[in-house]
């Protein structure tokens, strides 16, 4: 799972995964205030939440699955959700 994370006053951001395994991985400091990284062995209902400053955590507010209507986020199948192929690209805009 790809996880690029805007936070441009954190010096470190971690994600916090609940399960299946708990572990912490370490987002990357780059350019314009993004953090990124890459979190292997990740697969669909995985929980999580983001670790700011190494000890304050908060959950995903872009997170599309909350199983439990609260904290913390789960990773959703963006499969789930793709277009019909007809629909692909965006419609004309009219003047």
């Amino acid at each position: 799972m790809r996880i690029p994370r805007l936070a441009p006053l954190i010096n470190q951001v971690e994600v916090h995964i609940l399960s299946p395994e708990e572990r912490i991985v370490r987002l990357e400091k780059v350019s314009q205030g993004y953090h990124y990284g890459v979190v292997q062995r990740v697969k669909l209902g995985t929980r999580y939440f983001y670790r700011l400053e190494g000890n304050t955590e908060r959950p995903d507010p872009a997170s599309k699955f909350q199983p439990q209507r609260r904290p913390p986020g789960g990773v959703a199948g963006m499969s789930r959700n793709r277009w019909p192929e007809s629909q692909e690209s965006a419609p004309p805009l009219n003047d």
